[in-house]
């Protein structure tokens, strides 16, 4: 009889171990999902990022060719006053 409460003890151990394991599992889960979602937020974040750095340098070479036309047109406008 004695062998068979240390078996049982023995049971019921493994068990409670099993069902933190389990537990511990599922919150480990719960926080890959959480991070999934993080990262396909930032992974939008990052594009709208990219496509705003884009813009900016579009913006930027438009605005030094329009600079550049206007030092021709204002060369030339010197030119005619002469």
């Amino acid at each position: 009889m004695k062998g068979f409460n240390v078996v049982k003890k023995k049971i019921e151990d493994v068990v409670v171990l099993v069902n933190s394991l389990k537990q511990e599992n599922a919150k480990l889960q719960e926080e890959i999902e959480r991070r999934k979602e993080n990262i396909k937020s930032m992974e939008g974040e990052s594009k709208t990022a990219k496509r705003i750095v884009a813009e900016a340098e579009r913006l930027e070479k438009e605005r030094k060719e329009v600079k550049e036309r206007l030092r021709i047109l204002l060369d030339r406008l010197e030119k005619m006053k002469v």
